[in-house]
């Protein structure tokens, strides 16, 4: 290698250098060159070779009876697009019938309702049959109480955490008080 100092001043412009490249180099134009080309293109025009596309027949999807097309459902599908390809990958991927579960899932909403019929219809044959009425068993029932019109938002939330203390929460207004009627004048010490 040579450095800019020993080198003379513009030698590299008479030298030709050499470099990669990571592209294929262009092809020189000469006139062989362009000879080749038109004794290609003459070939091909009288072998009428056009390297034309050939244009790809459809496959025929069914359904098209005297070229009638195929009768599509109007009707608007109940689930999102997500939740259809939710659905597929589950029942690729993992094997998981989502509509059978959603099969089950309404059975046994049936079935619950099936007993809560059974079990009014035993309480009032056991209120026919016996002399002495036996109450229906007493069904769990959740009370729901609105804090929000009792207690106010701020005491139903801690407003400081445990180990900051009160006198951080106090504003300055109540820190520095004014005294009332005549001592919240200001006053002299001598006074």
């Amino acid at each position: 290698e040579m450095t800019g100092t020993s080198r003379p001043v513009n030698s590299l412009l008479d030298a030709t250098p050499q470099f990669e490249v990571a592209s294929k180099p262009a092809p020189q134009i000469t006139k062989e060159h362009t000879a080749n080309l038109e004794d290609i293109i003459k070939r091909r025009i009288l072998d009428e070779d056009w390297d034309d596309v050939i244009p790809r027949e459809l496959p025929d999807i069914g359904g098209t009876i005297n070229n009638e097309p195929p009768e599509v459902s109007q009707e608007k599908s109940k689930l999102g697009l997500g939740e259809l390809y939710e659905r597929e990958y589950l029942k690729k991927a993992a094997g998981i019938d989502v509509s059978a579960n959603e099969v089950q899932s309404k059975e046994t909403e049936v079935k619950e309702e099936l007993k809560t019929l059974f079990a009014n219809l035993c309480s009032k044959l056991d209120a026919l049959s016996n002399y002495h009425f036996a109450p229906r068993p007493i069904a769990p029932e959740v009370d729901v109480t609105n804090l929000s019109e009792s207690t106010p938002a701020i005491a139903m939330e801690e407003v400081l955490p445990l180990h900051v203390s009160d006198a951080r929460a106090v504003a300055p207004e109540q820190v520095f008080k004014g005294k009332k009627g005549r001592f919240g004048l200001l006053m002299g010490d001598s006074e």
